[in-house]
């Protein structure tokens, strides 16, 4: 009987399709995963400053 899967067999299985797509040279899996980092990194820069914005006009500063 199979149980849940570990975090290291999760990502050890996601780094390996990874690394298939990337031998492959398939630019549109590439430029997914770029997209999708690229994406995450944008949306928490842009939180920040507007966090940063709304606590300092709540606050009157």
């Amino acid at each position: 009987m199979l149980g849940k899967p570990t975090r290291l067999q999760s990502c050890s299985a996601f780094l390996g399709l990874v690394l298939l797509g990337s031998i492959q040279g398939c630019a549109a899996i590439g430029l997914t995963l770029f997209g999708v980092g690229a994406g995450v990194t944008t949306g928490t820069a842009v939180a920040y400053s507007l966090d940063g914005y709304a606590y300092r006009n709540v606050r009157g500063r």
